[in-house]
């Protein structure tokens, strides 16, 4: 009875002690209400670039899974278990014993390697974070330029008084039907603006994390804000996050292909036991031998190397995206500087138009096309300005604008 008694206190020590190890389950519902929950009240009035992009690291709900699948990569694996068995012998004795990997607790085992490997694959869970908090800030700065190129717009002035000329008879009804058109061409202008800038805000609010409807009021950036860098390699290569995420995932294959190598070598297991009797000791060691590992290494190796193809095509990719890209605003330059000059000729014309009908030496209907035309110019004006805003920003990304965030 004692002896029994006995291998109930050490079975009930060891699992208490695996016990008191473990993390409990803390229960966190999903509310899916959350996504639209009211807006905080202590939000600024009109956002600068460096705020709104501290705002957004901090709250857009992207960002904040990466964040916390970055944060639950495991730095340091867990040990290699330890096996214990409790019984009693064929002379009833009760008795102990503990199976452990001898080459592991000297720092000869897999662990270090192990180690190394579970901090690459975290580092490039934070460098896809960096990756997508590029992209959310490349957002944001579309949507101050935009916000600034549609403020950078004025009233097209097109009004033609031709009813005047309809009623004595000397111009038909068509020219009064055609100024009505023109006016409403206006309109239907003056309504795309303002349909650009509510989703523009919109689009702001969701790269910063808040719900739609909220009051969104960017700062007027400088007109040659962001600065377009020229196109280095060797500066696309170190700022972008895309391409730092392909380096570390290389990493992430040497390291595994190491842990495969390593996994080759034979283990020490040492079984050391311990009868209740003070003069009784037993144990045993075992030598496990892995084989036939081969063809796991070859394939750790050709994942490496697919990982080293992969970095090399990223780093083309980004180059020929940043020659493109620039390419790209130094067209729409071009055509923005076009459809100025549209501008400023039609508004020319119109007022020549007038000038004539005053002095009655004009027609009604030339006054009325060329209102028409400045019309005309002024949508495409707007679309000139918005596009070369939004060029400028994609330029700017792709030659390694913002620079790459400081790994944490």
């Amino acid at each position: 009875m004692v002896r029994l008694r006995t291998v109930r206190a050490s079975v009930i020590l060891v699992s208490a002690s695996y016990i008191s190890g473990c993390v409990p389950y803390r229960p966190a519902p999903l509310d899916v209400s959350r996504a639209i929950r009211p807006v905080p009240a202590a939000l600024p009035a009109t956002w600068t670039f460096e705020a709104a992009t501290r705002y957004a690291v901090e709250h857009n709900p992207d960002l904040v899974a990466l964040r916390a699948r970055a944060t639950g990569a495991i730095v340091v694996p867990p040990r290699e278990p330890l096996e214990g068995a409790v019984g009693v012998d064929s002379d009833e004795r009760a008795e102990l014993g503990l199976s452990l990997d001898a080459l592991s607790l000297l720092g000869l085992g897999l662990r270090p390697l192990e180690v190394a490997l579970a901090r690459a694959r975290r580092d490039e869970a934070w460098l896809a974070h960096h990756e997508r908090a590029r992209a959310v800030a490349g957002e944001i700065a579309e949507c101050f330029v935009i916000d600034r190129a549609l403020a950078e717009l004025g009233e097209a002035d097109h009004r033609v008084d031709v009813a005047a000329f309809v009623r004595a008879g000397f111009e038909a009804g068509s020219a009064d039907v055609a100024a009505s058109a023109t006016a409403a061409a206006w309109a239907a202008e003056v309504a795309a603006r303002d349909s650009e800038r509510k989703r523009n805000r919109l689009a702001l609010a969701r790269a910063l994390g808040l719900p739609p409807g909220s009051e969104v009021r960017p700062a007027i950036a400088a007109l040659s804000w962001p600065a377009v860098p020229h196109v280095s390699p060797a500066a696309v290569v170190a700022a972008r996050a895309d391409v730092q995420r392909r380096v570390a995932a290389f990493e992430v294959a040497d390291r595994a292909l190491r842990v495969t190598v390593r996994a080759q070598f034979p283990t020490l297991i040492v079984e050391p036991g311990l009868a209740f009797d003070p003069a009784t000791g037993f144990g045993s060691v075992r030598l496990r031998v892995p084989t036939g590992m081969g063809a796991t290494v070859r394939a750790a190796e050709a994942e490496r190397e697919a990982a080293r193809a992969e970095v090399e095509s990223a780093i083309l990719d980004a180059l020929r995206e940043a020659g493109e890209a620039r390419e790209t605003w130094v067209a729409e330059i071009a055509a923005l500087s076009a459809a100025r000059r549209r501008a400023e000729s039609s508004t020319a014309l119109l007022q020549s138009a007038r000038v004539r009908l005053e002095v009655a030496s004009g027609s009604p209907v030339e006054a009325v096309l060329a209102a028409d035309a400045v019309v005309d110019a002024a949508s495409g004006l707007r679309v000139a300005t918005v596009d070369e805003a939004r060029s400028r920003v994609r330029a700017a990304r792709a030659a390694g604008w913002p620079g790459l965030p400081t790994a944490p």
